[in-house]
């Protein structure tokens, strides 16, 4: 079975393969198409000069060099055209002899390694001069077309730099999907036996009720009401945790007076902290503040708190300590300390420790 991430990384790899092909085919086809232009043009206007011999020449028209060449009709004629024709010229009389050249159109050839555009035409002048002969017009863009070529050789590194760039990606973020889907689905296995726990023992005391096992009813209804808040604030964690992932949270910026907001905690608390019977100790400045959003912030501190007095022995201490800019928050119980291969892992949801606790637990602080 493929793995995610190799979906992702050969799916990468195609989109990018075909861009580029597109990229590169349009490139080579709009500088195939500019230089057969401007070859076009530079022949054209030349064989308009021919044509019209008092035409005036204007420099603009011509975008390349051409060259030209009498073609002579008979061997004598030849022998003496030929006497001082350059090494092209020579190429391009040998080829029109050896192929049939269409005349009055301008073809694209190539000799060997060189590329020409050429156009054959009747010499206008035919009958004013002592040698018959056609003429022929063209010019080498064998420079252009290794442009063309080097390009390519540029691309094809190139291409060769992002496959290889685009497979790491593709395993990048494919392991990154499969992580994701991996905690989701720890997620959703954990929740689910974190709600089905509550929900065992609110069945159990409802079936027993229900058949008349249980004498002390009062009893099972506290314990069916105490495990159904479980479960309620469970799905508010979740809920609450989701949104805060999602970004569906918007966070407001104010000051908030840190002595204040922890000693409305220690309020909020104060049935747990009775029932263990634990000290308090609070070292607030009285001038503590900080800005953010309270309500969240509360939360997190409210979180941490509550973990500080389940698991305290006999005391809580709360330390607020102003330091430069900064506002540092210590909370500190007499329980047992976390063990150093656990503390990477306290912050981690539905994290399970040495007695088998589980649950969100930190995770809302972090």
């Amino acid at each position: 079975m493929i793995k995610t991430k190799e979906k992702i990384s050969r799916l990468t790899i195609s989109v990018v393969l075909m861009v580029f092909l597109a990229l590169v085919l349009i490139t080579n086809l709009l500088i195939s198409k500019y230089i057969e232009s401007q070859a076009l043009k530079s022949i054209g206007n030349i064989q308009g000069l021919y044509e019209d011999f008092h035409q005036e020449e204007n420099p603009n028209n011509f975008y390349l060099m051409v060259d030209s060449i009498d073609i002579p009709i008979s061997y004598e004629e030849e022998v003496v055209s030929r006497t001082y024709l350059s090494s092209a010229q020579r190429e391009i009389l040998k080829y029109i002899q050896e192929n049939e050249i269409e005349k009055d159109s301008i073809k694209n050839i190539s000799i060997g390694d060189k590329s020409y555009y050429l156009l054959l035409f009747t010499n206008p002048y035919v009958e004013e001069l002592p040698i018959k002969t056609d003429m022929a017009l063209f010019t080498d863009v064998t420079p252009f077309k290794n442009l063309i070529a080097t390009m390519n050789m540029i691309y094809g590194v190139l291409f060769i730099i992002l496959i290889g760039g685009s497979y790491f990606i593709g395993l990048n973020v494919g392991k990154r999907i499969e992580d994701s889907q991996e905690k989701l689905k720890t997620f959703f296995q954990n929740a689910s036996h974190e709600l089905k726990t509550p929900l065992m023992s609110i069945q159990g005391y409802a079936e027993g009720l229900q058949v008349g096992v249980i004498k002390d009813e009062d009893k099972a209804l506290e314990i069916i009401m105490d495990e159904s808040d479980k479960m309620s604030r469970l799905v508010d964690e979740l809920l609450y945790i989701s949104k805060l992932e999602s970004g569906q949270i918007d966070l407001k910026r104010e000051t908030i007076d840190l002595n204040n907001m922890i000693n409305d905690l220690l309020s909020s608390f104060s049935p747990a902290i009775a029932r263990k019977n634990l000290d308090v100790e609070i070292n607030i400045d009285s001038n503590a503040f900080m800005v953010g959003d309270e309500g969240e912030f509360s939360k997190a501190i409210g979180n941490i708190l509550s973990n500080g007095i389940r698991y305290a022995k006999s005391k809580i201490k709360i330390d607020v300590i102003k330091k430069g800019g900064k506002t540092s928050i210590e909370i500190y119980n007499d329980g047992e300390p976390i063990k150093s291969e656990q503390l990477p892992h306290i912050f981690e949801r539905f994290y399970t420790g040495d007695k088998g606790n589980t649950g969100i637990g930190l995770s809302m602080a972090a």
